[in-house]
């Protein structure tokens, strides 16, 4: 089995006696006959921010599926907020407080970006959206077609979709694929209480 990189880029302000926002303990996955990683052990409080890396099968993408109830566990216990989720499903885990954005985009390709963006934000949507990240607003219109828009424009309507909604726990697969470094420095100059974040290596 491969291994999985955390790297903390920014802990949280921990305070006396604080349960962890997320616990994981003795977690194993398989995917078929593939033992994905097995004994896995994670521990983050409020406003960590980590980033997850290794090589190709290491099952980065599975445990952020495994967090959010996507892939089943073979082994273990995930706790969210001091409640035993391990057997929630995904929209049980989502009304907790947990936002994933998975590696493929999860954006409708045939409505606009402000249709998009209503879905999952509500009305207030592409307000949002250019709150957060002005930048990013300038080239992604709210009456454009999604289909239209570059690979680069999409996955940040997708990110935008994730980070921009009020939760405790955002999980973003690769969310900078594609990005240019100023839209990666607005992605990292975003502040959001806690991430786990898939970066490709």
């Amino acid at each position: 089995m491969a291994l999985l990189n955390f790297e903390w880029l920014k802990k949280g302000s921990q305070k006396d006696n604080e349960k962890p926002l997320l616990k994981i303990k003795n977690l194993r996955v398989r995917l078929g006959t593939r033992l994905v990683f097995e004994d896995l052990d994670l521990t983050i409080y409020r406003g960590d921010q980590i980033k997850v890396t290794g090589s190709n099968g290491a099952g980065k993408s599975t445990l952020l599926n495994a967090i959010m109830g996507v892939d089943p566990i073979e082994h273990g216990e995930i706790a969210f907020n001091g409640l035993d989720i391990t057997n929630h499903s995904i929209n049980e885990r989502t009304k907790l407080g947990m936002s994933y954005t998975m590696q493929r985009k999860n954006v409708f390709p045939k409505l606009t970006v402000e249709e998009n963006l209503q879905l999952a934000l509500g009305n207030k949507g592409y307000h949002l959206f250019e709150q957060s990240f002005p930048r990013w607003s300038k080239d992604i219109k709210p009456e454009v077609i999604v289909d239209t828009l570059s690979g680069g424009q999409k996955q940040k309507l997708a990110v935008g979709m994730t980070v921009c909604k009020e939760s405790l726990l955002y999980l973003l697969d690769e969310p900078l694929a594609g990005m240019s470094s100023d839209a990666k420095e607005d992605f990292f100059n975003f502040k959001r209480s806690t991430v786990i974040f898939i970066e490709h290596k």
